[in-house]
């Protein structure tokens, strides 16, 4: 298998991958790359997502104390959040190269 094709991903954060289901992509392999970020867009990164406040998914009942303030988009177990720094064309419109950076670098990988 391998990761979802980061062609199903719309440009505009509509869907997460293909099928839309946000638990298919847990149950893939994780595919590492790296050395693709510098230390700098990894800041830029965590920056980004920090200015996303206090969104939250509709929540777990079992989520850990410490994952209750953090901002997150889904929540897989009490202690396993994401957030989508992509929804919305959100990551495109905040940091336009390193969003074009990393489809180049999903692109670029085998599968489907």
């Amino acid at each position: 298998p391998g990761l979802p094709s980061a062609r199903s991903v719309s440009p505009l954060g509509g869907r997460f991958w293909a099928g839309g289901d946000p638990h298919a992509a847990e149950r893939t392999e994780a595919l590492l790359l790296p050395a693709l970020l510098t230390d700098a867009e990894i800041e830029a990164l965590l920056a980004h997502a920090a200015s996303f406040g206090r969104r939250r998914s509709s929540g777990h009942g079992a989520l850990g104390e410490e994952l209750r303030e953090v901002p997150h988009d889904v929540c897989f177990s009490g202690s396993h959040v994401a957030l989508y720094l992509h929804r919305g064309g959100q990551l495109r419109a905040a940091l336009p190269g390193l969003h074009a950076k990393l489809l180049r670098a999903m692109r670029a990988q085998p599968g489907d």
